[in-house]
């Protein structure tokens, strides 16, 4: 890798650092020269209208500064129309607060891993790219394809960056000691409720559960059943395994990363809850009661059936 690109990704760093910005840092190549946009994809109904059009159509390029001789450096995400130009915004302040690199949004609508390996393969990688979950990023260090920010940021940009964010962030973006990712958000769950559906059903939507065992005894009241047993609303239902795991303590693999253990104890117990439930109900009566979401006159029931008022609870 040249001297100058190196450079160049330290500054984007330390903006990164300073603005709150996260990046993935993509493993440099033999060329110097700025990357060419990956190939156009045939739309789907996930990348909408936006993805009809090739990457290179879609990238926005910010204003140039003054300095005829400044760096390019492409940062590839997946997103597009108000989340592209969000993204946008911000490397627009950026291409304003220096003037030797120009930023480049590039919209990469579909299998961003595979494109970035080929461009990496190729030796002509983008200097950052956007991925969705720590696991993509994992992934792709494990295979050469992104470099850690705490060997080529300057030690006192990295130290910022890992004052700012939280210790358990900071953490999921570490990969055998190294840091290669930068989580731009978080996820946190909740339960909503249909208030007047609760009230209705005697829930005191002001006092929210603090166990399972609560949190299923609310969803019992809350189910509304025909003359016939039939789920006519259903109380609430959840089958995300990873997510009932975590209120288990399950884990994947042990603590030093060097054994699997899908069938932790742990683990089973969390699909134990789920199964009981299902079998309680009855899974026949789950399973009618989605299927009849989706034969209903009114779009949403089967999109979002809690907005609906078919479902009273939400997580």
């Amino acid at each position: 890798m040249k001297t100058n690109k190196r450079q160049s990704r330290r500054d984007f760093l330390k903006a990164a650092a300073l603005g709150g910005t996260s990046l993935m840092l993509a493993a440099c190549g033999g060329a110097s020269a700025p990357p060419a946009a990956p190939a156009a994809t045939e739309p789907t109904a996930a990348t909408g209208a936006a993805a009809t059009t090739a990457p290179a159509e879609q990238a926005a390029v910010t204003a140039a500064p003054a300095n005829a001789a400044a760096q390019q450096l492409d940062v590839w995400t997946g997103w597009t129309e108000a989340m592209a130009s969000n993204i946008e915004r911000i490397l627009d302040n950026y291409n304003k607060s220096q003037d030797a690199i120009v930023a480049k949004h590039v919209v990469v609508p579909e299998a961003m891993n595979q494109k970035l390996l080929a461009a990496v393969a190729a030796g002509n990688p983008p200097g950052t790219a956007v991925v969705f979950g720590a696991a993509t990023a994992y992934q792709l260090a494990a295979q050469d394809a992104i470099l850690p920010l705490d060997q080529i940021g300057k030690s006192d940009q990295v130290a910022a960056l890992k004052e700012w964010m939280l210790p358990a962030v900071w953490d999921l973006g570490v990969y055998e000691g190294k840091f290669v990712y930068a989580s731009m958000w978080n996820q946190c769950m909740g339960v909503f409720v249909n208030t007047d559906m609760a009230e209705k059903a005697g829930v005191d939507h002001t006092k929210p559960p603090e166990t399972l065992e609560e949190l299923e005894a609310a969803w019992d009241k809350l189910t509304v059943t025909a003359e016939d047993g039939n789920i006519t609303t259903l109380g609430g239902d959840f089958t995300w395994v990873e997510m009932i795991m975590g209120r288990f303590l399950g884990q994947f693999v042990n603590e030093d990363g060097t054994k699997i253990t899908a069938n932790h104890p742990n683990n089973l117990k969390a699909l134990e809850w789920i199964t009981n439930r299902w079998q309680r109900i009855g899974p026949e009566k789950l399973q009618d009661f989605y299927a009849s979401l989706q034969g209903r006159s009114d779009r949403s029931a089967g999109q979002d059936p809690f907005l609906s008022g078919l479902i009273a609870t939400t997580v």
